[in-house]
């Protein structure tokens, strides 16, 4: 699983309120590489802590929208390209992600989920 964080703010590397917490929380960015429907086995856990702010970075290798469900989330993946879900953690508990491949008729039924996110209480 490739990930990166990202640090928000103008200037310094992170900016400190008087109290030494940060001004604003980091962006965690995860590169999820959907090959004939499944994700590596390494990618299909996305771990967060509530208040998180998340970026998924997507591909695929065939067209089709990635639903993350509860969060009420969606995104459309084209091949060849990269497609992004940036969303804050604001619930916490276990959440499917479902890949519904370009053309479906039935995108109500979800069977295996793509990946779970798991939010944990701050």
């Amino acid at each position: 699983m490739h990930r990166r964080a990202v640090l928000a703010g103008s200037g310094a590397a992170l900016a400190l309120w008087a109290g030494g917490a940060p001004a604003q929380a980091a962006e965690t960015v995860h590169e999820l590489a959907i090959a004939a429907g499944v994700l590596p086995a390494g990618q299909r856990l996305q771990r967060a802590v509530k208040g998180d702010r998340l970026r998924w970075r997507i591909t695929s290798d065939t067209a089709g929208e990635l639903h993350l469900h509860a969060y009420r989330l969606a995104v459309a993946v084209q091949p060849g390209r990269i497609a992004e879900l940036a969303f804050t953690a604001n619930a916490s508990g276990r959440f499917r992600a479902s890949w519904h491949p370009a053309g479906a008729t039935n995108t109500d039924r979800h069977d295996a989920p793509l990946l779970v996110l798991e939010v944990q209480p701050r």
